[in-house]
């Protein structure tokens, strides 16, 4: 089986004058990212850095993020790639948890703010020997006082390097969760994992024509590992990267660049839809072949409104970063997409839901998800009685819910630890907040359960207006009547300027009260 590294240096000899990344206008090759990763590889080594040394990534999506990645990963050293959002706290529990030895980082993209996090965390990290900045452009010289860059790691050093090989089923890399109960895990990937939800993703990805595919999803995320550098590597397709979010940028970048896929969190495209001025829209139409949503469930209107807007579905689908992304896939093959559904289980995986007695339920019957899947982790980073507790016997149990229906498509219904039940009567949060969010001037909803001293639990919303809009709990109470059941109305509703979010943008719902 071929490694991650194998597609790209593949790649790079089949065809290495074809374009692999675009940032900012430039372009560059699989060639040239391929021996910018062999400059790197060979600088660290000069360093003193070895095969299974951990070396962190904090970066952006910006090229040097591809080859620093793509650098660690030759070494056989193991890339610990986190969040660009870490706080001190987060990046001293990270980095120390998984004892880095050296840390690629990017300057912040705020008058340099994340480096002086991350000078204040280092304070910490005994194991820390350097910090190599990732700047904007590859050859850039440091900007920041005593913190190499990328091009001083590779001054002098071979474009040519021969990549350790290493055990398929070893760890390839490290990724921490968002951590909204408890700290932080480090989720250890394995080659095999990487190597076959490629080809995965390869399978059930639309194959016509040229693929140009915008990167919005962080490459920090797993998704920006799979489905953006990894497959894209693997079928010598386009990355345009994309640092910071702007609706009427990224319709530009559509039309100029001439992307044809489009993956990002559901926010992002409700964002596109309120805030992006519509006169690109016809190009953007006629460019776009291929729209996906996943992280978060994504409103049924929010779906239907873009599909008016840009003639494109948003294609759902559902995956962690424990199982190395996608699990089930809602892009059926005669284009109709099932309402609801976070699709079917992509090929070689296996969704089964289970009750509390680790059985399976029949038909329709709610319990728990549990995965099978060549993407299973190998486990939680330092953790084994974590890890023994979320298998069983070789099944990944995710802490979802959900069920599914007569055809197999997999429904969604909330968290086990986050389904609310008030007087003998199973809410689900993302029930509540769909409709919700189809109000027209709710920008963000939130859902969750408070005690209550009759029914054991109540349901509590926080809602987020959109700007400039004014919104009163009545107002949320009379849009629910006759779109949720009585039995599921919220007891209290709060209006409030902001939610509490995790690292990667996602509700913090452990920080909800």
């Amino acid at each position: 089986m071929l490694t991650i590294v194998d597609f790209l240096e593949r790649t790079a000899q089949v065809t290495p004058q074809a374009t692999y990344v675009v940032y900012r206008g430039r372009r560059f090759s699989f060639n040239e990212i391929n021996r910018w990763a062999n400059r790197l590889a060979n600088g660290l080594f000069s360093a003193g850095y070895k095969p299974e040394d951990k070396i962190g990534l904090i970066c952006s999506n910006r090229p040097g993020f591809l080859a620093a990645y793509f650098g660690v990963l030759k070494l056989g050293a193991i890339p610990v790639v986190l969040s660009t959002g870490g706080t001190v706290r987060d990046l001293v529990h990270e980095l120390g948890n998984s004892e880095v030895v050296g840390l690629f980082v990017y300057e912040g993209l705020d008058n340099e703010s994340f480096i002086n996090t991350v000078h204040t965390a280092q304070k910490s990290l005994a194991f820390l020997r350097h910090i190599w900045l990732v700047p904007p452009t590859l050859e850039e010289a440091s900007f920041v006082s005593n913190v190499p860059s990328l091009a001083d790691l590779a001054e002098n050093c071979s474009d040519r390097f021969t990549a350790i090989r290493k055990d398929l089923h070893s760890t390839a890399q490290i990724l921490y969760t968002s951590g909204s109960t408890g700290r932080a895990k480090g989720i250890e990937l394995t080659h095999y994992n990487l190597s076959a939800m490629i080809e995965i993703n390869r399978q059930i990805s639309d194959r016509r024509d040229t693929r140009i595919r915008l990167a919005i999803a962080s490459l920090y995320h797993i998704t920006g590992q799979v489905f953006a550098i990894g497959l894209a590597a693997a079928c010598g397709e386009c990355l345009v990267l994309v640092e910071q979010f702007d609706p009427e940028k990224i319709l530009h970048t559509i039309a100029t660049e001439n992307c044809t896929h489009l993956l990002c969190m559901p926010s992002y495209y409700k964002d596109i839809l309120d805030y992006a001025p519509r006169r690109l829209d016809d190009l953007v139409r006629k460019k776009l072949r291929f729209c996906a949503s996943g992280g978060e469930p994504l409103p049924r209107t929010w779906g239907e409104e873009f599909k008016n807007r840009f003639g494109l579905p948003i294609v759902t689908g559902y995956g962690l970063t424990e199982t190395t992304g996608i699990v089930t896939w809602n892009n059926a093959t005669d284009g109709k997409l099932v309402r609801g559904s976070a699709g079917l289980p992509v090929p070689n995986v296996t969704v089964q839901i289970t009750d509390q007695n680790n059985r399976p339920v029949s038909t329709g019957s709610q319990g728990e998800l549990w995965i099978k899947s060549p993407g299973n982790m190998r486990g939680y980073h330092k953790l084994p009685q974590e890890t023994e507790k979320a298998f069983c016997q070789g099944w990944f149990k995710t802490g979802d819910l959900g069920y599914k229906d007569e055809d197999g498509h997999v429904m969604i219904t909330g968290r086990s630890s986050g389904l609310i039940i008030r007087a003998g009567t199973n809410i689900s949060p993302i029930e509540v907040e769909d409709v919700l969010c189809e109000h027209p001037l709710v920008a963000q909803a939130a859902a969750f359960a408070i005690p209550h001293p009759r029914f054991g639990q109540d349901v509590k919303t926080m809602i987020v207006a959109k700007p400039g809009c004014h919104l009163t709990a009545e107002d949320i109470r009379s849009w629910i009547i006759g779109r949720l059941p009585e039995s599921k109305h919220p007891g209290i509703v709060e209006i409030t300027t902001s939610l509490p979010l995790t690292s990667t943008g996602k509700i913090a719902r452990a920080l909800l009260h």
